[in-house]
């Protein structure tokens, strides 16, 4: 109880704050007199004070963990609130009455008296291999739970039940603001004995562990949004290591979001239901919150389960739980189900503590869902929980990639942080003369060492992390030098390493051996196991299709923009406000300089940009210095000959750069999206821009962003992920090989402007220091970036039923042999579509559903008219039930195309939609039908000799996607073309 002294204690501070804000409260009602007030939640900016809210009305309450306080407010009083500098959102505290969690009628509720029915291996199906599978992992791994702290919160809970008092951490009762979170409702206790029980009556899956109980709802079953987010913030400040989320809602609240994104970032985990109701989306639908399905004993779907972007199901029918009386009875809803998930997570934990490696949140969220059981009956892009496959599978493997580290704290320096997650993590490392004499000419390098085992100490590798400069250091001066960043090394062997990280400090130009001084920023133990090659960095925004013809890149811009926009608080554009002020003419589509402005105006950290009808913005693209900082960036072909490498190097290099919320080198908290997609003109003008938004490389293209952002390594470009406005089904969302995108999409402008003969894009790149600030500062790279060549790989041809008897395994028609030609594939029987795709690909999981569950359709040829080559396009389609009212529609159609060389089988690109598509609707009989109408209309019927039709397509042309090709005919000694919208046209 003393950790809840000093969180009541924090809010006697808010107390006290409130009465010394007092006198401003009361002139802000007076302003305000005649409205009635409500309670009002107040998102504050990073560093705004809680007074600016006291003019308003009055604060009641501020919470811990994020920037957030509560205050009395009129309406009127709100929405002027809203306005002001410094202010995320302004949102109601909503009341909500959950009105019972009945089990459904089909179930019999007979209770059961304690210790009547008390565990014994088996009497429990959810924790049997229908189950969870927690007896496997109890008897293989002798785990419990032992150590980890849950959080329950909901009803409270009855802890003084022996299948539930020792396990008791203590918790709050925020409905009547006392000690006591005693359920009368049952549903927490409910939750509780499943997760924790110890077999008297009921057992759990982690009996061995630790719960809080925090009461949210009152004995009615009322709760507010205040006291929903109250809880949370209680059980991040108690260091809860899994917090249950007890109820539903069926909107969003932006203070529960961010207060779990802020525990999440904090390495704790939230859970809870997909829900039982179409309106039942929350809290489990926020983006860091685990969604849990539920399923039967007879491994089907629990018929309630919603389908809300469902991580894994877990038993949810017919599971035996106790009462707050202490009676147990069978109960079935997806809040059972998301119980179960809470202790396999505990167990996870479990595990991990015992091998003296903490845990990372994310990483078990990952294993969890891994390692689930693929299973028919589960929902979309789920599978069946098993905790003991889990656990199985992290005996095997750690889970972790070259950007994760997991640290010993028993290991690690003094007060180490456990949870590290991300591209990298930075050490701040300061330089100080404690001498009588100034330095010159400083230089300071970082590398991080690697050893095999702690005892033997065998060096495995030291790698170079980190160089800055200082050019003078005078007697008594502290110089920041910039963070040291630090990730795990692609190149390290799978295995236990001993690992730190060493920064000297010596003369320029001098030995990097000889050293002034010397420094081991810390030590830990990393696990390494093997990854796929490369990174993928791929962001999900928006898609919007454009809503006028000239309208992709007011399109392309609101995607942006909105994707920028929504995670800082911000509402969303639309495409008319975007293209006039992008200052686009009533038929053309904006040029480079319009996008460029639009990009910058919008942002939601310039604080000389406000809102669209701004008078007094004298940038039109933006303050460079905060937030985002959009740029024109041009590529000229006639001054290098690898120009187009120098562009596809940059477009990632500048996707993959973190932005931050000011200036870079004064490393400021990062925006709330980060890593920005690319916006560019495609087929060589500005009637056609698309969104980049993800690309595969071998390397991180900006790994120093805060002490160089303008550093590259070298690396080797996949692919890319385009959105295409223009496109509507197969074709807007694409994977495309960088090889492809140079040969089909990248090309230089024909325009009239300056930016004519250039490659362009709009691109992320931050601002230049001032001198005086860091000196000058190299912003030109010699980085190279190798576009990945396409690799022949017939058995991609004989997979789509294409006889390869006369093809040889070459590359691609129109590229060179060099050195760097990858050698063929090996000749291997293709099994599925995953085996014909570039695997980075898979990566993406909304292809991937989008693929899952197709059969392949019959292959069409495609000519390329402006290189002579040709291509096939393989359908995967699928039948996909549509349920409206009372009438269910299957609907049958493509949702994936896959694109190969028809000369070799390399995998060209894919594209996907959510929905089966109708495609390619015009047969080869329809097209000559059409164009044989036409040429008989032009010609006063006259008869029509033999005609032949084929599949075509060249950039720029018919159709603004090779997905979508035309049909060429040619009949009495002349050409049409016919599209797949039916339209015909002479060629």
């Amino acid at each position: 109880m003393a950790a809840a002294s000093m969180y009541w204690g924090s809010m006697y501070r808010v107390k006290r704050l409130a009465l010394i804000l007092l006198a401003f409260a009361l002139v802000a009602s007076a302003a305000f007199a005649g409205s009635e007030t409500k309670t009002y939640l107040i998102g504050l900016e990073e560093g705004t004070d809680s007074a600016i809210a006291a003019q308003y009305g009055a604060i009641t309450y501020q919470f811990n963990a994020i920037n957030v306080i509560a205050a009395q407010l009129t309406p009127e009083a709100a929405a002027l609130l809203a306005q002001e500098p410094g202010v995320n959102f302004v949102e109601e505290n909503k009341e909500q009455i959950m009105a019972g969690e009945d089990t459904p009628p089909e179930i019999p509720a007979k209770p059961v008296g304690i210790g009547v029915t008390s565990y014994t291996p088996g009497s429990q199906w959810n924790l049997a291999g229908q189950g969870i599978n927690a007896e496997s992992a109890w008897n293989k791994f002798g785990v419990t739970g032992t150590g980890v702290k849950i959080a329950i919160i909901g009803s409270g809970v009855n802890y003084t039940l022996p299948d539930l008092q020792d396990q008791y951490l203590g918790g709050y009762d925020f409905a009547y603001n006392d000690s006591d979170p005693m359920d009368t409702l049952n549903w927490g206790t409910n939750k509780a004995s499943i997760i924790l029980g110890k077999g008297t009556t009921v057992k759990g899956i982690a009996s061995g562990a630790g719960y809080y109980a925090i009461k949210v709802f009152t004995d009615n079953g009322e709760a507010s949004s205040l006291n929903k987010a109250s809880g949370i913030d209680w059980a991040i400040n108690h260091q809860a290591d899994i917090v249950l989320l007890d109820w539903w809602d069926s909107g969003e609240s932006y203070t529960i979001r961010d207060l779990i994104r802020a525990g999440y970032s904090k390495g704790i985990l939230f859970v809870g239901r997909a829900g039982d109701a179409p309106d039942q989306r929350y809290p489990a639908g926020y983006d860091k919150s685990i969604s849990v399905g539920g399923h039967k004993q007879d491994q089907t779907l629990l018929g309630t389960t919603q389908p809300h972007n469902v991580s894994v199901v877990a038993p949810g029918d017919n599971i035996l739980v106790l009462q707050a009386n202490g009676t147990a009875i069978p109960y079935s809803l997806t809040s059972v189900a998301a119980a179960h998930a809470v202790g396999a997570l505990a167990l996870m934990a479990d595990f991990n503590r015992q091998r003296s490696l903490d845990y990372n949140n994310s990483s078990l969220w990952a294993v969890l869902n891994y390692s689930a059981v693929d299973w028919a009956g589960a929902a979309a892009g789920s599978g069946k929980a098993d905790v003991n496959a889990a656990l199985a599978w992290m005996d095997r493997n750690w889970f972790i990639d070259k950007n994760a580290l997991y640290w010993n704290p028993n290991s690690s320096n003094n007060g180490a942080p456990v949870y590290y997650y991300g591209s990298a993590f930075d050490y701040d490392v300061n330089v100080a003369n404690f001498s009588d004499e100034a330095f010159y000419n400083l230089a300071v390098t970082a590398k991080v060492v690697y050893l095999e085992g702690a005892k033997k100490g065998q060096l495995v590798a030291e790698i170079p992390v980190f160089q800055a400069s200082v050019s003078q250091l005078n007697p008594g001066q502290s110089v920041a030098v910039g963070p040291v960043p630090v990730a795990l090394a692609a190149t390290i062997e799978p295995g236990l390493k001993g690992m730190r990280v060493e920064v000297g400090v010596g003369k320029q130009g001098v030995s990097p051996g000889v050293v002034m001084a010397f420094s081991v920023l810390l030590r830990g133990w990393v696990l390494a196991a093997a990854s796929p090659e490369g990174i993928v960095h791929l962001y999900s925004i928006p898609s919007y299709k454009k809503e006028k013809p000239y309208y992709s890149g007011a399109a392309v811009a609101e995607m942006i923009l909105d994707y920028i926009r929504a995670s800082a608080g911000y509402s969303d554009l639309n495409q008319d406000q975007v293209y006039a002020y992008g200052m686009g003419l009533n038929g053309n589509d904006l040029n480079a300089d319009g996008m460029d402005a639009v990009l910058g105006h919008f942002d939601p950290y310039d604080s000389n940009v406000r809102n669209y009808l701004d008078a007094y913005d004298s940038l039109r693209d933006g303050n460079p210095y905060q937030g985002y900082n959009y740029t024109v960036d041009t590529y000229d072909p006639n001054k290098s000959p690898g120009t187009i490498n120098d562009y596809m190097r940059d477009i990632a290099h500048w996707m993959a750069y973190p932005v931050t919320k000011e200036a870079w080198w004064l490393h400021g908290a990062l925006v709330a999206e980060p890593n920005t997609p690319a916006a560019l003109p495609i087929f060589g003008d500005y009637n056609h821009w698309v969104a980049l938004n993800g690309f595969a490389a071998s390397e991180n293209p900006c790994p120093y962003p805060q002490t160089n952002p303008w550093f590259v390594p070298d690396f080797t470009i996949y692919g890319f992920w385009l959105t295409d406005p223009a496109i509507g089904g197969i074709g807007e969302h694409a994977y495309v090989t960088a090889d492809d995108a140079n040969s089909m999409y990248f090309k230089p402008l024909q325009t009239s402007d300056k930016y004519n003969g250039k490659y362009l894009q709009i691109a992320e790149p931050p601002a230049i220091p001032p001198e005086e600030t860091l000196g000058e500062i190299e912003t030109e790279t010699s980085a190279k970036a190798k576009i990945a060549e396409p690799a022949a790989d017939t058995a991609n041809l004989e997979f789509i039923g294409i006889e390869t008897t006369a093809i040889t395994q070459q590359a691609a028609p129109g590229i060179a042999a060099t050195e760097n030609q990858p050698a063929p594939a090996a000749k291997m029987k293709k099994q599925s579509w995953k085996d014909i795709v570039d695997p980075h690909l898979l990566s993406d999981e909304n292809a991937a559903a989008a693929f899952e569950g197709t059969r392949m359709g019959k292959p069409v040829l495609v000519k390329r008219t402006d290189n002579n080559t040709t291509y096939y396009l393989v359908p995967f389609k699928k039948t996909v039930k549509i349920k409206a009212g009372k009438k269910t529609t299957a609907l049958t159609g493509a949702t994936g195309v896959i694109m190969l060389d028809a000369g070799d089988g390399h995998f060209k690109q894919a594209a996907w939609a959510q929905q089966p598509q109708e495609y390619l609707p015009i047969t080869k009989e329809k097209a000559i039908q059409l164009a044989e109408k036409t040429i008989k209309k032009e010609n006063n019927k006259a008869k029509v000799g033999k005609a032949a039709a084929e599949l075509a397509w060249r950039p720029n042309a018919y159709s603004q996607t090779p997905f979508k090709p035309w049909w060429a005919v040619t009949a009495n000694c002349g050409a049409w073309v016919v599209t797949q919208e039916g339209k015909v046209y002479k060629a």
